[in-house]
């Protein structure tokens, strides 16, 4: 593949156009019609990086309207994705037939409280991009239990973009402070609409008790390698290596406390 996203198949991209009009969605948004190609400045990277190899069996959890998984097809990768909704199953199938990555990804419905529907060690990857901290909290445990069921031993698991509970300000609704504030508070204030926060990074940590963080490596040159490719400036770059160093006694990843954290982990073998 060359740094270049392939030509859209134009019958498929209005098709895909009409059927988020139908959803009240916007297809010129950001977030619908361009999050491919935001993706493919983004994930795409972290993808480059962190699996070496040609060709794997990449399950995105929580694939809302397909884009990671258009740019993990694009890359080369057989991919299953999951969502809870209807409407973004659709929107994602008509995204990747417009890339035409189609017959290499298969979309799934899922219902948030049913186990995936998967056999165990099933998956040589999964990505979780900017999902988890949607998940209710009483599901969260569970979820996270069957991510660790299909992945196979040596396996790893990419979460990124995901918005951190410890950040003074939650990157979703760009709201100040309600990463702090107890959640009935925060609901009564903004109301259930407005109300997100994001998630604690150690929780998830907690939940993978055993898995290595590939991001402290070669002391942390992965992450930064990732971050390079993203475009970052040399000053943004230099303030993260000095944050490494920072960390690096507490075994602590510089993208765990970062406003939308990120971290790469591989499964014990």
């Amino acid at each position: 593949m060359t740094g270049q996203l392939p030509q859209i198949n134009l019958e498929a991209r209005e098709e895909f156009r009409q059927k988020a009009v139908s959803f009240g969605l916007n297809p010129d948004d950001k977030w619908i019609g361009g999050y491919v190609e935001y993706e493919w400045g983004k994930l795409k990277h972290t993808l480059d990086v962190v699996l070496d190899k040609d060709k794997v069996k990449i399950l995105e959890f929580g694939c809302n309207i397909g884009a990671s998984a258009v740019i993990a097809a694009l890359c080369g990768h057989v991919v299953y994705a999951v969502d809870i909704k209807q409407k973004n199953i659709e929107l994602a199938n008509l995204n990747a037939a417009q890339y035409g990555v189609g017959e290499q990804i298969f979309f799934t419905l899922i219902n948030p409280t049913d186990p995936l529907p998967y056999d165990d060690a099933f998956f040589d990857a999964i990505i979780c991009n900017s999902v988890l901290e949607y998940v209710n909290d009483e599901c969260l445990k569970q979820v996270l239990k069957q991510l660790d069921r299909v992945l196979k031993p040596d396996g790893k698991i990419i979460i990124t973009g995901t918005s951190n509970r410890m950040a003074p300000k939650e990157v979703h609704k760009g709201k100040w402070f309600i990463n702090y504030f107890p959640k009935s508070l925060g609901k009564l204030i903004y109301g259930n609409k407005k109300y997100q926060i994001g998630l604690h990074p150690f929780r998830v940590l907690r939940a993978f008790k055993g898995y290595e963080n590939i991001d402290l490596l070669d002391n942390g040159k992965l992450y930064l390698e990732i971050k390079k490719r993203f475009g970052l400036s040399s000053l943004n770059l230099n303030i993260l290596r000095f944050l490494k160093r920072v960390l690096r006694p507490f075994k602590i990843s510089v993208g765990l406390l970062t406003p939308s954290f990120s971290v790469n982990l591989r499964k014990p073998k």
